[in-house]
């Protein structure tokens, strides 16, 4: 009898589940599988003619098909020839394209170029390491030999040391 009375409840409880109607669930087509995730990790990535940009990481999600990583809690660096430090800089979170080799960070981010002793901070920033360039949109900070200048919508090239930015809110080039 318990046995017959469990057989019931069980059967009344798939029969309350079931759908009347003929609609299914359908998982969102849009959501990405990472290929691999890693904890607290280390990426090397190749810029082609130049020495690599080395990302550490708290999470690297690699999304191969889409020739991308997405990293968090970043700090980053690339060498020299000469192996001396000549970018740094942290993140809170970053989209790194493999194959254009551009990253997109986020979060409080900062920059140094230590040969010329130049210092970036926004909030977002993108570096472009084929052609060793810098934008980042909203207020930025720069800080160099000679001065520091709050402005908004920066454009650095690295290589030329040549700093654009659309306003100037404070700050200046001392000689």
């Amino acid at each position: 009898m318990r046995n017959i009375l469990f057989v019931l409840i069980f059967i009344l409880i798939l029969s309350g589940c079931s759908r009347e109607d003929s609609s299914s669930i359908v998982l969102r087509e849009e959501f990405e599988m990472p290929d691999i995730i890693l904890q607290d990790t280390r990426y090397t990535l190749s810029t082609g003619e130049g020495e690599p940009i080395v990302i550490e990481a708290k999470e690297m999600k690699v999304f191969q098909a889409e020739d991308k990583v997405l990293v968090s809690n970043i700090s980053f660096s690339q060498k020299n020839s000469d192996g001396k430090d000549y970018i740094t800089g942290t993140a809170f979170s970053g989209n790194i394209n493999i194959k254009d080799k551009v990253c997109y960070f986020s979060g409080k981010t900062s920059l140094k170029q230590h040969i010329d002793n130049l210092s970036i901070e926004a909030e977002s920033l993108t570096f472009d390491s084929r052609d060793n360039t810098v934008s980042a949109t909203g207020e930025v900070s720069v800080t160099f030999p000679g001065g520091s200048i709050v402005g908004t919508d920066l454009f650095a090239d690295l290589t030329r040391m040549s700093l654009e930015l659309r306003e100037i809110k404070e700050g200046g080039v001392d000689n």
